[in-house]
């Protein structure tokens, strides 16, 4: 029994780092992408990265899907990334081709995409199933906060100074927050929550929640790199 729940810990774990290993094979996958192209035309460089980057979604569909076994699949999370392909991709080419200036100067796709978003979640609540349509909505989620955190880009409040804290540690907030998790009975507390009915309450203790979780993360990651970072001394 304790081999047992050991090795159940264990794939626990891994199961809540899968994010780190699609990661480092995003990154692979990007070998191909900083290659120099001899053509001068950006358009023809752009719609190169894009049948490119279609190319290996549709690879890992195939693999995920049809070739590989589903434990080989699952093992190496190929499900989620092919799922996730399209939007780091995305982020990769939009900073790639300096895309960002762009879209920030036309104001009209922030509203398009807030509305495309609502209306798309409108209609998934009202029973319409298509198979990418979850990825449509995600999309338009995604074009929405990227106008609205541009637009606050060269603001310095309070909020925004702490936004930008969290955002540049987010990999230490999603290695560490999960052995701060452990600390909390998450059950107990979620019966509590349920037993009062007060939404009010709820969002309260959530946000709480998160931004203890998000910088005690972030205190536990920099003083990591502090002790673990040695010391460079010239030689003499």
């Amino acid at each position: 029994l304790h081999v047992r729940s050991r090795r159940q810990r264990q794939m626990c774990i891994r199961d809540r780092y899968w994010y780190l290993f699609v990661l480092a094979f995003f990154y692979l996958l990007l070998t191909p992408f900083r290659l120099k192209l001899k053509c001068d035309k950006l358009v023809i460089k752009i719609l190169i990265d894009a049948g490119l980057a279609l190319g290996v979604w549709i690879v890992l569909f195939l693999l995920s899907r049809y070739v590989l076994s589903k434990n080989i699949t699952n093992i190496l999370s190929l499900n989620s990334c092919y799922n996730l392909w399209p939007f780091f991709i995305l982020g990769y080419l939009f900073r790639k081709w300096d895309l960002t200036k762009e879209i920030m100067r036309r104001n009209w796709i922030f509203s398009v995409s807030l509305l495309s978003y609502v209306s798309i979640k409108l209609s998934l609540d009202n029973g319409l199933k298509m198979h990418f349509i979850p990825l449509i909505m995600s999309f338009c989620a995604i074009m929405s906060l990227f106008c609205l955190f541009g637009w606050r880009e060269n603001k310095h409040t309070v909020f925004d100074r702490q936004l930008g804290l969290i955002g540049r540690n987010t990999l230490d907030i999603y290695i560490y927050h999960y052995f701060l998790l452990q600390m909390i009975s998450l059950p107990l507390l979620g019966k509590w929550i349920s037993s009062t009915g007060n939404y009010f309450i709820e969002g309260v203790l959530l946000i709480l929640l998160s931004l203890s979780i998000a910088y005690a993360s972030i205190v536990i990651g920099t003083v990591s790199y502090t002790h673990l970072t040695l010391p460079t001394t010239p030689y003499v």
